[in-house]
């Protein structure tokens, strides 16, 4: 598992948050971005970890498919 660090407190509470407006939604998520926002200061950020969802479950991968 990668630590994920926050840029601006550099602690490493981070949880994942929703994504919001079109960049979020649709250019971020082009390039495999993802919104985190720290538990301690507040500030989010965008990361390319995916993590667990908002609602606590790991995303799984298709396997077997070339």
């Amino acid at each position: 598992m990668v630590e994920r660090i926050c840029s601006s407190c550099k602690r490493s509470n981070l949880r994942r948050s929703a994504r919001h407006g079109f960049m979020e939604t649709f250019v971020y998520s082009l390039f495999g971005m993802y919104p985190w926002r720290c538990r301690q200061c507040g500030i989010r950020t965008m990361l390319r970890d995916r993590g667990e969802s908002r609602h606590g479950h790991r995303p799984t991968q298709a396997s077997g498919r070339v």
